[in-house]
Parts: structure tokens; C-alpha cells; sequence
């Protein structure tokens, strides 16, 4: 109720001409945690907009991406009318941690090997 109150009293001194507030004033509760929370939500988001679009070209998935990553709420509800609620569902695969460490523990062993045999060339 506070708030409510509040807000009133803003807007009152604002439309009176009382511009003693700045615009940026309304942003100052932004956290960190907000920020990141929001950041992981547009990114899933944007992964979700990718795997749905997997069967198009790369134009498409990259518009579509980057579309639902800068506007997520936007393309989460149309994702949930589109795909949930009328059934054109999309095959989407989740992301795969173990396969990602798999892939990164050949990865670092075929640059260690190579580092070794680029030292054994120059000594």
C-alpha cells in the first residue's frame, strides 16, 4: 500500500511540473541478482528460439535467436500459444552438461599433446 502511495505522490509532483525527479529515479531498485536472473532467462529463451528453428535456414535461426533474446517474455508467450497450447511442437534437445565436459577433457588433452610436440620440436 505503501508503494501505491508512493507512485501517487511521484506522478502528482511529475504532471504539476515538479520535475525535481529523474527519469533514471524509477530504476534504482535494479540488483544483481535481478540482472542475472534476467540475463539466464533471455538466454534460455534464445536457446529455446534456436532448437525450435533447428529445421530452417541459418538467417532464420539467428533473427529468431536474437529476437527472443531481447524480447523473451514476448516469444515465451508466443512459444506457449504457438507450441504448447495448439500442439506444433518442436523438437528441442536438452543441453547435454556430460557430453560438453566429454568434449572439453578430448579437447584439452589434444592441446596438451600438441604443446608437447611443438616443445620437443624446438629444443
Amino acid at each position: 500500500m505503501l508503494d501505491v502511495l508512493s507512485y501517487t505522490l511521484c506522478a502528482e509532483k511529475f504532471f504539476n511540473g515538479d520535475n525535481d525527479l529523474n527519469f533514471l529515479d524509477y530504476f534504482t531498485n535494479i540488483t544483481p541478482i535481478g540482472t542475472i536472473l534476467s540475463f539466464i532467462i533471455s538466454l534460455s529463451t534464445a536457446y529455446l528460439a534456436y532448437q525450435c528453428n533447428k529445421k530452417n535456414g541459418i538467417i532464420i535461426k539467428i533473427v529468431m535467436s536474437v529476437f527472443a533474446f531481447l524480447f523473451s517474455g514476448i516469444y515465451l508467450i508466443y512459444y506457449l500459444f504457438a507450441h504448447v497450447l495448439f500442439g506444433n511442437n518442436c523438437k528441442t534437445t536438452p543441453i547435454n552438461l556430460k557430453k560438453m565436459k566429454n568434449t572439453s577433457n578430448k579437447l584439452r588433452k589434444n592441446l596438451i599433446k600438441k604443446g608437447k610436440k611443438i616443445e620437443k620440436k624446438f629444443k
